[in-house]
């Protein structure tokens, strides 16, 4: 029996390559149904960020997650030293430290409690650039990060997310609660479940085939502690209600799940209700301060 000619394996081989091409295209085009998403990753002007920092209250600040990748943040710190602090964990915008302040203000109101927020890598002029397990790692280093620089116990600190931050909130959550840093409470809005980001690099027509990164709480909800607030809006076009609806069926009696009827996804965070749910969060777990309002 003749050995197969050089033509015929080249050709076997290209073939076999057009099968697996066409097979990953194939289930990625049509055998999945988990959302996807690009990084919105942008840089922020000097000047604008200085303009955030010199807002009443707010100053500048920063962090270091690795020796050559620093993330912008804004702090805004309490007159007690025993007040509760929120961290935020913003969503996938291009301005996440704008849409950061004006929530954390919004929140906050005239109540004496400290406030923080860290732009992810790569987003709001951050060194680095966005990918799920470094920023995962960050999320930690700002938690323990913030409570090392303003000497604030954990338990005083209550993270508050939207979008995709909640995917990072929970997993710091869970993170801190294994290592006996348990934060005092957790609220979400509008937050992912299960999702993929893509490099914005890609062409829009790639965007539904290209290889990404998957952002799927279940593995690791386990180790998430109560108390946690899911808020999520019955009109959000960006992450389904399906997704805070099973984030909150999966946290189970961990979790209190607020559906706000006809709020979309942006509009959460200035809506009263997911707002007063938030700060209803804060005080139940919060000392009562002497010296607040």
């Amino acid at each position: 029996m003749r050995a197969p000619s050089r033509r015929a394996l080249a050709f076997a081989s290209a073939a076999g390559a057009a099968a697996v091409v066409l097979g990953w295209f194939v289930y990625h085009r049509f055998g999945r149904h988990r959302p996807r998403y690009p990084y919105f990753a942008t840089p922020l002007a000097a000047d604008d960020y200085r303009a955030m920092a010199s807002r009443p209250g707010w100053e500048a600040s920063t962090t270091i997650v690795e020796p050559d990748v620093s993330l912008r943040g804004l702090i805004r710190r309490p007159t007690a030293a025993s007040a509760p602090w929120v961290l935020f964990y913003s969503g996938n915008t291009q301005t996440q430290l704008a849409t950061a302040q004006q929530f954390l203000d919004r929140l906050r109101g005239d109540r004496d409690w400290g406030l923080a927020a860290y732009a992810y890598r790569g987003y709001d002029s951050s060194d680095g650039v966005p990918s799920r397990d470094p920023m995962v790692a960050d999320a930690f280093k700002v938690f323990e990060g913030l409570c090392q620089r303003e000497h604030v116990d954990p338990a005083r600190v209550h993270l508050v997310a939207f979008s995709l931050g909640g995917y990072f909130a929970l997993h710091v959550a869970s993170d801190a609660a294994k290592a006996n840093k348990r934060a005092a409470s957790l609220s979400v809005m509008g937050s992912v479940e299960d999702i993929d980001m893509v490099t914005a690099s890609w062409p829009v027509w790639a965007i539904r085939i290209a290889p990404g990164e998957v952002y799927d709480t279940k593995p690791f909800l386990d180790a998430v502690p109560a108390p946690v607030a899911v808020i999520h809006g019955s009109a959000d076009d960006t992450v389904a209600v399906t997704q805070g609806r099973t984030l909150a069926a999966e946290l189970g009696n961990r979790a209190r799940y607020l559906e706000l009827p006809g709020v979309g996804h942006v509009p959460i965070l200035q809506t009263e209700a997911a707002l007063a749910a938030v700060r209803a969060m804060i005080e139940a777990k919060s000392p009562a301060d002497p010296h607040g309002p």
